[in-house]
């Protein structure tokens, strides 16, 4: 995906916007830019540690969607932006 996509931007912190990121950077082992408003990236781990802790109770396996290590490594690969800031 890396040589396909320039960069990923994360207009705000609703799940179907942030919640395959975790996916799209360990799994998919994207590492182009990843750009979000500070206010994303401060709350945008808090739903996709949620996102595991659910997905964990409702799935038929009792396996979580991703691991909350993915969360973690995937947080740290983005870069925040203020509202007016370019990259």
């Amino acid at each position: 995906l890396t040589s396909i996509l320039d960069a990923v931007i994360v207009t705000h912190f609703h799940l179907d916007h942030c919640g395959a990121l975790p996916k799209l950077t360990e799994t998919y082992n994207y590492s182009g830019p990843i750009f979000m408003t500070y206010p994303t990236k401060a709350l945008c781990p808090v739903l996709l540690r949620d996102m595991v802790n659910l997905s964990t109770r409702i799935s038929y396996d009792g396996e979580a969607i991703y691991e909350l290590e993915m969360v973690e490594r995937a947080i740290e690969k983005v870069r925040a932006l203020g509202v007016h800031e370019t990259a």
